[in-house]
């Protein structure tokens, strides 16, 4: 073989590695809830958040590809997020999967009693997401669950990836 040769077949191979390394690096984004063995179990170190200083990033913003790589991991993960009281508007990324051939379902809870707003928005069949909002400035019936804290059902296809984004806003 020529030399030319040697290096086009040494470029598909490293194109291809790393392909292989971007899809791995995607799959321990996400977390399969049929792996999950404690109930309920924290999720801090795998949710990705994103700061918005001044509330004016609506959904299609966060969606957006320009703002993937703007979320970010807690860097030192704990049982809780603690961003404190904060005029902010915290986005948060979940990405979960259901690796098993029957749907799964399971409830998300946001432990944070004081969130003024919070907007759950969930991947659907026909539409893009839904929205569901409630918080401290809504009437409590607004929540899917009566509890303190709010909680989400969720119900994940059979050998499907998900992903769910949630808006966490305080007001002072």
């Amino acid at each position: 073989m020529k030399k030319s040769c040697y290096h086009s077949l040494a470029l598909i191979f490293f194109i291809g590695l790393q392909l292989f390394s971007i899809r791995i690096l995607a799959s321990d984004d996400c977390i399969d809830v049929n792996q999950l063995k404690q109930s309920p179990m924290t999720l801090t170190e795998r949710v990705h958040f994103l700061v918005d200083p001044h509330g004016a990033l609506t959904f299609s913003d966060i969606v957006s590809p320009n703002m993937a790589g703007q979320f970010q991991l807690d860097q030192n993960p704990a049982e809780a997020f603690n961003f404190g009281y904060s005029l902010s508007t915290y986005w948060f990324r979940l990405v979960l999967c259901n690796t098993s051939s029957i749907p799964v379902d399971r409830m998300f809870e946001l432990a944070d009693a004081n969130a003024t707003t919070v907007i759950f928005y969930s991947p659907q069949d026909k539409a893009p997401y839904q929205s569901l909002e409630t918080g401290l400035r809504l009437p409590h019936a607004t929540r899917p669950y009566e509890n303190r804290f709010f909680i989400f059902p969720i119900t994940l296809p059979p050998s499907s990836n998900q992903i769910f984004y949630i808006k966490n806003g305080h007001l002072m």
